[in-house]
């Protein structure tokens, strides 16, 4: 999906279908209906402990612009339109107050922690007893035309734990379009 681009129109210029259709509809419909993406897990993905995982998506809430795909690199939001996006990453962890949480997202790189650059340095939080521990990050970045990001998540409970899945409102990643 391309940024509609607007012609200029001179005086005396007649305004043809053509020239509405181009100028007017079509970067109206862009606006009401920007590219965005919103994946998330339908069920937990264990995460060991004292390593890297990347996660994978296995749901669309919604796709308007094929920037994810459920078989494959199920792992990637790919930019498919250029642009600046707001991008947020939700993760829920299961019940376990031991250890740290790290989260982070990686530029262009691998399913292997490391392989791209960091957009999201890792980032720790401390688990709560008795409650799901979860992590929410919401950035601004600027995207070329096929970059794709990967999240990834590492623990130390001294087990393998749990990051939720089951619903779109557990553990998601989602980029949506807001300028050129």
């Amino acid at each position: 999906m391309a940024v509609p681009s607007q012609g200029t129109v001179a005086v005396g210029d007649k305004i043809t279908a053509s020239l509405w259709n181009d100028d007017v509809r079509d970067a109206v419909n862009f606006l009401i209906s920007p590219p965005r993406v919103k994946v998330y897990k339908t069920a937990n993905q264990s995460i060991g402990n004292a390593g890297w995982a990347c996660l994978t998506w296995d749901a669309e809430a919604f796709d308007t612009d094929t920037m994810h795909s459920n078989v494959t690199a199920n792992s990637r939001i790919t930019f498919t339109t250029a642009g600046t996006y707001l991008i947020t990453f939700n993760c829920f962890w299961a019940n376990n107050a031991t250890g740290l949480r790290n989260h982070k997202i990686e530029l262009n790189g691998t399913t292997t922690e490391g392989s791209g650059t960091d957009i999201i340095e890792p980032f720790a939080i401390a688990p709560v007893a008795a409650t799901h521990s979860g992590a929410n990050i919401s950035f601004i970045q600027t995207f070329a035309a096929n970059d794709y990001i990967n999240a990834f998540v590492w623990q130390n409970s001294g087990g393998a734990l749990n990051l939720a899945g089951v619903t779109e409102s557990h553990s998601s990643l989602s980029a949506n379009w807001i300028a050129s």
